[in-house]
């Protein structure tokens, strides 16, 4: 069925997403000896600040290594 179909794409979709934060998070918890809360915390408050998907962020940090900057960071570049 169609529906069921859809249904595993997302849902295979959100585990990779949740793997992809996952990993953005141990990488600041590594860098920084932020708690899990902190690392989250920043990773939203930067995804916040800049107004892209958390997704998004977390990608680009797993892949290239940079600190994501926060809105007011990235703006003042």
């Amino acid at each position: 069925m169609v529906s069921d179909r859809l249904r595993i794409e997302q849902l295979t979709e959100a585990v990779e997403h949740r793997t992809t934060i996952g990993i953005a998070i141990g990488m600041l918890m590594e860098r920084f000896d932020f708690d899990h809360e902190e690392a989250f915390d920043y990773l939203r408050r930067c995804s916040q600040g800049q107004n892209r998907k958390l997704y998004d962020i977390c990608t680009d940090f797993a892949a290239s290594r940079l600190l994501p900057q926060t809105g007011a960071d990235s703006r003042s570049a």
